[in-house]
């Protein structure tokens, strides 16, 4: 039992991440093969992409090498560049000591390691260890609730990201509600959010264009057969797509987390030679509104390392 569920984590990554952006196993392939085409995906994109790459290194370069000099930061961010095709991962049969490129928000490496992070807090919550090191065992008190919004961006990357993580109030924001507004709504035990953008080629007239799409995804844990309450609406927002799984189990929290956390493949997907340099713009600017932004969020139960028993848990609002 403890080894399948420790397979079940590494699918949630999987189909969270790999999939998306490399597929399912074609015939007569194994895991690696499908892993070095993620690998593929990845390094290709940082090729097509190296100036934005060493720009964003240079931006999230220590303090303390900005205030030395350039040439200091300038060394950093090409040092960190060799370093980034390489972001090392602990799956698919790989061992040894797990390093992060720092590309948070772009690697798909760094982006399996929190759908770790999260599935084993969800886990913690709708499954409980009755003891430390004991297979998780469902409790049948919650239900999952998953609510997805996916929109084309009407403004700017960055206006996105500022009206959803940073807007304090309801009044004036154009495109979403601000996260901390519509959460003091919602009941729960539990909850998490994922927001990304996304580059995506459209058809238009006379050929293909790119733009920028933005995603919300919130999963709650709540009790069982309670409502977690509405979530904001108005007018110019996008509509709320919500899936319920009822008496949650470890296959149905699976599914959720897989979904809630799932890569936006646009990032990576090689464009056509005629929308390379849009997409290169667009991934510029995805980088630098990410950069500083708490796109993952985390409340109630799902905040603490080890989710407490199913016992222990009361349905908060965050304060």
């Amino acid at each position: 039992m403890k080894s399948n569920q420790a397979t079940l984590r590494a699918s949630v990554q999987a189909s969270a991440v790999i999939i998306p952006i490399a597929g399912m196993p074609r015939r007569g392939e194994s895991a690696r093969d499908v892993y070095r085409r993620l690998r593929g995906a990845w390094n290709g994109l940082v090729a097509r992409n190296e100036a934005t790459i060493r720009e964003e290194l240079r931006m999230r370069a220590p303090l303390a090498l900005k205030v030395r000099s350039e040439m200091a930061v300038d060394l950093h961010a090409g040092r960190r560049l060799k370093f980034v095709p390489n972001c090392s991962l602990v799956l698919v049969g790989r061992s040894g000591r797990s390093t992060r490129c720092g590309l948070v928000g772009l690697c798909p490496y760094c982006w399996i390691r929190e759908v770790g992070a999260v599935w084993d807090r969800v886990a913690g919550v709708v499954a409980p260890r009755p003891a430390p090191g004991a297979p998780r065992e469902c409790s049948g008190e919650y239900d999952l609730v998953l609510a997805t919004r996916e929109f084309a961006l009407p403004g700017t990357v960055r206006d996105f990201f500022r009206e959803r993580v940073a807007g304090a109030s309801l009044r004036g924001a154009a495109a979403i509600p601000p996260r901390r507004c519509e959460f003091r709504r919602l009941r729960f035990v539990g909850a998490y959010e994922v927001a990304a953008a996304y580059p995506k080629v459209v058809p238009v007239e006379g050929g293909e264009a790119t733009r920028l799409v933005g995603v919300v995804r919130q999963l709650l844990a709540v009790r069982r057969g309670e409502d977690p309450g509405p979530w904001a609406t108005g007018p110019g927002w996008p509509e709320v797509s919500v899936r319920r799984f009822d008496g949650a189990t470890l296959g149905d929290a699976a599914k959720a987390v897989a979904a809630l956390c799932r890569y936006p493949s646009g990032l990576l997907r090689k464009p056509g030679e005629s929308e390379e340099r849009a997409h290169g713009r667009a991934l510029a600017a995805v980088l630098a509104a990410r950069r500083g932004v708490r796109a993952w969020a985390s409340f109630g139960a799902f905040r603490e390392k080890d989710a407490p028993a199913g016992g222990g848990v009361e349905s908060r609002r965050p304060q």
